[in-house]
């Protein structure tokens, strides 16, 4: 309603001043007027940005900031097993820069544009109208000859108070111009999601094209794998050890680095005590569980006195119904929940220990970046990682190399939708190589895959030395595991080693 006003006004006010100016000075004088505004709105174009593409682009920064605490706040759990708190930081306060530089430099083309606008409206108008006033005497026009100093007065008068007021209507004009180009950064930015819209019901549904029968996807290493029984062909099997080689050499120079700058004052405690529920966290190189209890925020009680010992190379099966506590056993693990009481053995660093769930995350950036997250790509080149390594673990999970001809590295996409959920799974086991971690948790991640990739990923975890805990329902697991952990739901648990010749 205002805008309306705001615009309405000044263009009667324009034509009634103009049709005065014209009996008093002839048609001369409103288009010395008009012809001054006009070049000043071209030269104004002409130099200064577009309010409106600002705007609409500072929408834009903003969805992403928000999306970003969006994305934060879903994955939150996810993002705590991976530990990318710090890559997740990173991302918001790069989303957060990004839009505090640009409404910087928006705030200061608005300074100047309206500093602009007061120097052509308020200086230079002021100008153009006395020059709109002399005109008369200045070219003797016929009208004004024989004029006496009283007439020369009084249409002096008369014309200045039209010229000043036909200037400052224009004035408000010129001013409006510039709200209404912010405004229209954002009907810009309605009018593309009002056109998705009615592109997306106009459109019949049309089928999908059917695409001609490929060779299998798993095809390669993994069926050369299963055809051989247990054991990789020669030429994964030497990266694999290469792979673990390395791994093992970063880890040896990263624990010596952790020792020499830890300082007295600041230890790094070995145990680790919950004084308001009676557990203790002790850190080790193994996970062992010592009569401890595992209650959910709600005061459930999901395991009770659970006793057992898994050491490294000793893969685990961890099994039961829906809200047994299957995940919550991991939690505790990883330090997201309290241990109720007992004591718990657990590794040092939370890197030695790897969360994969069902449902990988995967972070708003490049190709590369999912494999590596939490890592950047600085902290991949510093530890000597690159494009072909991660290229070789990729292929281990898709042997057909369906990712790699799609999308390349630097590609950036919303992966999480992009992705089939076999892909999403092969990525996520990818991420698990490359970090080749003490621990990795898989819970039901492989359901999406083949039988071939999924024997596969458990026999390279085995040769990279990984430790696997799987939370799963499927019996025909069993055969990758050395012990079974059955959760009843009501706290009972039993912890048996598996007859490997019942479940091949």
């Amino acid at each position: 309603a205002s805008l309306l006003s705001d615009t309405v006004r000044p263009l009667l006010e324009v034509g009634f001043f103009t049709y005065r100016l014209v009996g008093v000075l002839g048609w001369q004088g409103p288009a010395v007027m008009f012809g001054y505004f006009a070049a000043a709105a071209a030269a104004k174009r002409l130099l200064m940005p577009s309010l409106g593409s600002f705007v609409a682009k500072e929408s834009e920064l903003e969805g992403d900031f928000r999306s970003a605490h969006h994305r934060l706040i879903t994955n939150s759990e996810e993002i705590a097993f991976y530990d990318g708190s710090r890559r997740e930081r990173r991302s918001i306060e790069g989303a957060l820069t990004d839009l505090q530089s640009f409404q910087r430099r928006a705030s200061y083309v608005q300074l100047l544009s309206g500093i602009v606008d007061q120097m052509l409206v308020k200086y230079g108008a002021s100008v153009a109208g006395y020059v709109t006033v002399s005109m008369p005497f200045i070219l003797a026009l016929p009208h004004t000859r024989g004029y006496s100093m009283a007439e020369i007065t009084r249409d002096y008068v008369f014309t200045t108070g039209y010229v000043k007021s036909l200037a400052e209507a224009i004035g408000d004009i010129v001013r409006m111009g510039s709200s209404l180009s912010a405004l229209a950064g954002y009907t810009d930015r309605i009018h593309e999601l009002i056109v998705s819209l009615n592109r997306a019901q106009a459109e019949p549904l049309t089928p999908f094209p059917a695409k001609p029968e490929e060779e299998d996807e798993d095809a390669g290493p993994c069926a050369a794998l299963q055809a051989s029984g247990s054991r990789p062909d020669p030429f994964t099997e030497q990266f694999l050890l290469q792979w673990k080689e390395r791994a093992d050499e970063r880890a040896c120079a990263e624990e010596k680095w952790a020792a020499s700058s830890s300082t007295s004052l600041d230890p790094t405690p070995s145990i680790q005590e919950d004084a308001s529920a009676g557990g203790v966290v002790e850190l080790s190189e193994h996970i062992r569980f010592e009569d401890c209890d595992i209650v959910s925020p709600d005061g459930q009680v999901l395991i009770q006195g659970l006793t057992m010992e898994v050491p490294a190379g000793v893969n685990v099966m961890v099994t039961g119904p829906n809200g047994s506590g299957k995940t919550s056993l991991f939690r505790v693990i990883a330090g997201l929940w309290p241990l109720q009481r007992g004591r718990l053995s657990r590794p040092r660093g939370k890197a030695e220990v790897l969360f994969v769930p069902q449902k990988p995350y995967f972070v708003a950036g490049t190709l590369r970046e999912q494999l590596i997250y939490p890592h950047g790509q600085a902290e991949m080149a510093a530890r000597g990682v690159t494009d072909a390594d991660l290229a070789r673990l990729l292929t281990l999970v898709d042997p057909s190399g369906r990712i790699l001809s799609s999308w390349s590295w630097e590609e950036v996409r919303d992966w999480g939708t992009t992705l089939s959920g076999g892909q999403r799974q092969r990525v996520a086991m990818a991420r698990l190589f490359y970090h080749r971690p003490k621990y990795g948790i898989l819970d039901e991640c492989t359901a999406a895959v083949s039988v071939e990739v999924e024997d596969a990923i458990y026999s390279y975890a085995k040769q990279l030395g990984i430790t696997i805990f799987t939370v799963s329902h499927r019996l025909a697991l069993l055969r990758h595991h050395d012990y079974v952990l059955e959760l009843d739901g009501r706290g009972h648990w039993t912890f048996e080693k598996v007859e490997h010749g019942n479940y091949r």
